[in-house]
């Protein structure tokens, strides 16, 4: 799932270019910008994740003399494609008591401890970011089965696997590039350009969740899950609800 600018791209906008299909979609490190975008291709480009760690990286070790020594990482042992994010649900329009959400899936036929993970949001203008971790080591996602990762509202849902809103209070990006790390390790991408507002994001049911089909919701696997509510179950939240922690329903 590598995203190479290729020839015919458009400007870079911020941090990265973007254009009408994910194939065209690379970040593009601050150190790099000056290059031109039509560079050897074969040649590899630093992720803005990996500039900022070399950076902070830095920093810490100069201040290390100084502290004491940091706490044991936990960095899960994944291979990209164990995990794939196929649902997203952010702000939406009106009243709405269902909260904001990301979805995995695990793709293998083990459980997985979700401790050390880490997803990160980038704003597709490059101006702004969203990062959280996943710091609970008895969170578990079952084989071929979902996480669901949680903002403030939905921390208390009985379909919320890890409420992440102690961290970070802010609403989903309506548009952003996203990241799922285990450690330095990348897990699973993807870009969105516009996130529902009623309803959610929903990676195509029809088929088992991969990573390789999840890159963007420019290629027709995904679409928006409006489904309203059974009119014949009892109304105990507001809002178009989606499928946390389910099978996805098949797209159109």
């Amino acid at each position: 799932m590598i995203f190479p600018v290729k020839a015919g791209s458009p400007p870079i906008i911020g941090a990265f270019a973007v254009a009408a299909s994910p194939s065209h979609v690379r970040w593009i490190a601050p150190h790099a910008r000056q290059r031109s975008i039509y560079s050897d291709p074969d040649e590899p480009l630093m992720s803005r994740r990996h500039s900022i760690l070399l950076v902070s990286g830095i920093a810490l070790t100069a201040g290390l003399c100084c502290t004491r020594a940091p706490l044991e990482r936990i960095c899960p042992d994944l291979s990209p494609g164990d995990l794939v994010i196929t649902e997203i649900r952010g702000k939406q329009a009106g009243v709405d008591t269902y909260g904001e959400w990301i979805e995995l899936y695990n793709a293998t036929d083990e459980a997985i401890a979700l401790g050390g993970i880490s997803v990160d949001l980038y704003k597709l203008d490059g101006s702004g970011d969203f990062r959280f971790l996943v710091r609970d080591e008895e969170v578990e996602i079952p084989a071929r089965g979902y996480a669901v990762l949680s903002g403030v509202v939905a921390a208390d849902k009985p379909f919320t696997t890890y409420a992440y809103g102690d961290e970070i209070d802010a609403d989903l990006f309506a548009g952003a590039f996203v990241e799922v790390y285990s450690c330095e390790n990348e897990v699973d991408q993807m870009f969105y350009r516009a996130l529902p507002a009623e309803g959610t994001l929903s990676l195509d049911g029809a088929v088992e969740p991969a990573a390789d089909d999840n890159d963007s919701t420019d290629d027709g696997r995904w679409c928006t899950d409006a489904t309203p509510a059974d009119p014949n179950e009892p109304v105990t939240e507001l809002g178009i609800r989606g499928t946390p922690g389910e099978a996805n329903r098949p797209c159109p």
